[in-house]
């Protein structure tokens, strides 16, 4: 029998040629992707989950728009509820200034929940000031936010 132009006698021979001798292949255990040998029989996308998580199976419970807990806006990949701020008040937000969530639900996004601070440390102040009144309150009394402070007042009884 005389060889083709790809050196090769049959179809079967031509199947087996391989590009790299040395290596073989084979499929992924869970997607059938075709892959080498010496990823445990892994594509490359199960086996960085293994190698991250040991688990090749592994996906995050954590929604794809968020960063850090808070959501994300789709266009501007920034925090929605700065974004929700911005166009509620019409006005552009420096970087020093933050938005607070009253509730400290990161998800609660109502703009009836957002506060605007000027800095870090009129933030914290509000968040110290929450923590002190959480020692001090009883059954009787609520904790309040009334223009950026927190307070105690008498539970209102229904």
């Amino acid at each position: 029998m005389k060889k083709g132009l790809d050196n090769h006698n049959t179809d079967a021979e031509r199947l087996t040629d391989r590009p790299h001798k040395n290596i073989r292949y084979g499929k992924c255990r869970y997607c059938n992707n075709i892959i080498g040998y010496g990823s445990r029989g892994m594509c490359n996308k199960h086996y960085m989950k293994y190698k991250r998580h040991g688990d090749p199976l592994y996906n995050s419970d954590k929604p794809k728009g968020m960063i850090e807990g808070y959501y994300r806006d789709a266009k501007t990949r920034r925090r929605k509820h700065r974004v929700i701020w911005e166009e509620y008040y019409r006005e552009k937000l420096t970087k020093e200034e933050i938005i607070h969530h009253i509730n400290f639900v990161k998800t609660d996004n109502r703009i009836e929940n957002l506060w605007k601070y000027e800095n870090a440390s009129e933030h914290s102040r509000a968040h110290e000031q929450y923590k002190r009144l959480l020692k001090v309150v009883n059954e009787k009394e609520e904790i309040y936010f009334d223009e950026g402070e927190y307070k105690i007042r008498y539970a209102r009884t229904i």
